[in-house]
């Protein structure tokens, strides 16, 4: 009889305890901190295979082809090259007041060799009222700027909201080459 209630007087000190500890991390009372080598191994490869690289980005202003050199974290991965290029081109068009502050690259996605990429903004990219000449030269911008910064992309595909661009001048509906159609 003594055996027993000393094993479940043991029995319930040690649930207890071991539910004030659970408690105590739950509620971050108590905190533990394991060291684990794989983060700092994770964090020196991410460092070693992104670095900044000098891009020039080109746009359309008083009839002329300006560019500005800008710097931007390169990576493997040229779908998020992609993405921050053209962040960053479309920031240098709005601080020139080109085109209107809420434009935003929505997704960028490469085809399977990489040769097509689409792009897909939040709102058409385009002003309606524009000439077909500024349409143009806006997307020749555009275009010279992937050309000069990112070889391998061949042809670039225009989406608004993950559909088919549509402008009453212009077709979108097949991939526009990236050399474009004007000798710049």
């Amino acid at each position: 009889m003594l055996i027993k209630h000393f094993f479940y007087s043991l029995l319930i000190i040690i649930s207890f305890l071991a539910g004030i500890v659970l408690i105590s991390l739950q509620k971050n009372l108590i905190i533990l901190n394991f060291k684990n080598n794989t983060l700092k191994d994770t964090s020196q490869s991410y460092k070693s295979s992104c670095f900044k690289k000098n891009v020039t980005l080109y746009f359309w202003q008083n009839e002329q082809l300006k560019s500005e050199s800008n710097q931007i974290l390169w990576e493997q991965d040229s779908a998020k090259n992609l993405t921050n290029l053209i962040h960053n081109w479309l920031g240098l068009l709005s601080e020139e007041q080109i085109i209107p502050d809420k434009i935003k690259l929505q997704a960028v996605l490469l085809s399977k060799n990489a040769k097509t990429a689409y792009l897909s903004f939040d709102q058409p990219l385009l002003n309606k009222n524009s000439s077909t000449s500024q349409k143009l030269l806006l997307l020749e911008s555009l275009l010279k700027t992937i050309r000069t910064n990112q070889n391998d992309i061949q042809e670039v595909q225009f989406l608004v909201q993950h559909q088919i661009m549509q402008d009453p001048q212009l077709n979108f509906a097949v991939a526009w080459p990236i050399n474009g159609f004007l000798q710049i």
